[in-house]
């Protein structure tokens, strides 16, 4: 994360805004829930960092029109452009990392972290678990 904090720095936002406009930009409008799962974040500090961004402007909150009880939360044109603005240095520090780290065992990386990822998530409703 050393590469991307100074970014996130000049743009004002922590590791955890980012991901969560990273989820929004990437999934569309969500509940907390959801984003919570998504973003890899506890609700408590979803509600947090929500706010925050609702605050900036970044992010917008909605009542859902099929559901007037639920809340859906959805990225801003604002912070599709600050997520635009630091998407640009992101992918000059993986630049970096990739010729620091090399090309082939970055990709590798990334996909054992997929499998990782998809190997330790809970097993869907009606799944049987491994033993």
């Amino acid at each position: 994360m050393g590469y991307f904090r100074p970014n996130l720095r000049r743009l004002g936002l922590t590791e955890q805004q980012w991901r969560v406009l990273r989820v929004l930009n990437d999934n569309g409008p969500t509940d907390a829930k959801q984003l919570a799962t998504d973003a890899v974040l506890l609700p408590p500090s979803l509600s947090r960092i929500v706010r925050d961004l609702v605050r900036k402007g970044l992010l917008e909150r909605r009542v859902a029109s099929d559901d007037r009880r639920r809340v859906e939360i959805m990225i801003t044109p604002a912070g599709i452009v600050a997520l635009r603005s630091g998407a640009r240095a992101s992918v000059r520090a993986y630049d970096v990392i990739a010729h620091r780290f090399g090309s082939r065992d970055l990709a590798t990386l990334l996909l054992l972290l997929e499998r990782l990822e998809a190997a330790l998530a809970p097993p869907r409703p009606g799944t049987p678990r491994e033993k």
